[in-house]
């Protein structure tokens, strides 16, 4: 079960750090790193888009809005890694 906790354990680690690529390449414009954000989008638009239905954007001033999907999905993983591994592996 050990071994399992920790396939899982990675594999949210490795899913939060994509969330956290997607963010960072929605604040570049390039073409090359477009191509990459649609690609994470894939994984992480369809929730994303949801909590902001939610939690919507809050405007600091014309033009800039501050979205605080990512930050509640990341806060989600968190959470559901902990109590999936601690169902698992109660000592992990």
């Amino acid at each position: 079960m050990r071994m399992i906790a920790e396939i899982i354990h990675t594999a949210f680690g490795v899913y939060e750090l994509g969330l956290i690529a997607y963010v960072l390449l929605s604040w570049l414009n390039h073409p090359q790193v477009n191509k990459a954000r649609v690609w994470l989008g894939r994984f992480y638009i369809p929730i994303l888009d949801a909590i902001s239905k939610k939690v919507r954007p809050v405007e600091i001033k014309p033009g800039f809005r501050f979205d605080f999907s990512p930050i509640i999905f990341l806060f989600a993983l968190t959470i559901l890694r902990s109590v999936v591994i601690f169902l698992l592996v109660p000592r992990f």
